[in-house]
């Protein structure tokens, strides 16, 4: 397709941001795709994640308002725990804070939300060899789009 490229230099309101997929149209950046992964340290790479994705989100549809934003998280659910703060484990915390900041649609289009979120279950097969995961399904990745 043309005008799509891999790691891209997308202008934003307060700063250029590398999206490591994006599509330019017309001289403006229509789409961005960020990739990212939740492997280690969840307890504290949650909060960062949410944080980083509202920033993001924000400065890019504070420039352009129609850019549409792609978020494609790989998850490590072997390394998910147990949160007493939040009463649930942090994947549940992620994704409904994800169902919270997804509710972008006319006419409440509020700069840093977007669309829709997307949470397939998945498990890497050494995590389920280990005895650590015990389900039929096989990181767990977590999808959202913004328009």
């Amino acid at each position: 397709m043309a005008g799509v490229g891999a790691e891209v230099a997308v202008r934003g309101f307060g700063r250029v941001k590398q999206w490591d997929v994006a599509w330019e149209h017309a001289g403006k950046a229509r789409l961005g795709i960020s990739l990212k992964s939740l492997l280690k340290n969840i307890p504290g790479t949650v909060p960062n994640r949410i944080d980083d994705l509202i920033g993001e989100v924000a400065n890019a549809q504070l420039h352009s308002p129609e850019i549409v934003i792609g978020y494609i998280m790989v998850f490590d659910r072997s390394q998910d725990s147990w949160s007493k703060k939040h009463d649930s484990t942090r994947l549940d915390l992620l994704r409904s804070r994800l169902e919270q900041l997804s509710r972008r649609s006319p006419p409440a289009w509020a700069t840093g939300t977007f669309r829709a979120t997307s949470s397939p279950r998945l498990t890497s097969r050494t995590a389920r060899r280990s005895g650590r995961i015990r389900r039929t399904s096989t990181g767990s990745s977590i999808v959202w789009w913004s328009t």
